[in-house]
């Protein structure tokens, strides 16, 4: 993949710690984690209104191992956007990524 079309694409991965704290930034194409600070959570990256959803996302994901199809808001470029999620474990803690709804089945 050129590195243009990287830079197109709007879906972030990034891995959290057990407690939810992001450890690693895989790709963030949304800037999500523009705001960011080293101590910041996957909830907290999320808009208010969700951050609780979040957290329920976060103990399915570990309970079950993988989750996918949570429906979030996020904040882009000052505007509240509804964003697909998936998660699983990892060697590294867990894996979070936007999860593109598949059309076909609408």
């Amino acid at each position: 993949m050129s590195a243009n079309a990287k830079e197109q694409l709007m879906a972030f991965a990034f891995v959290c710690d057990e407690a939810g704290s992001v450890r690693e930034i895989l790709y963030d194409g949304l800037g999500i984690s523009a705001g960011a600070s080293p101590t910041s959570t996957f909830a907290e990256l999320i808009h208010p209104d969700s951050a609780e959803k979040a957290r329920a996302f976060l103990n399915m994901a570990r309970e079950q191992e993988a989750v996918f199809g949570w429906e979030l808001n996020i904040v882009i470029q000052s505007e509240i956007k509804l964003l697909h999620f998936a998660g699983c474990i990892v060697d590294e803690g867990l894996l979070i990524i936007r999860q593109q709804p598949d059309l076909a089945w609408r």
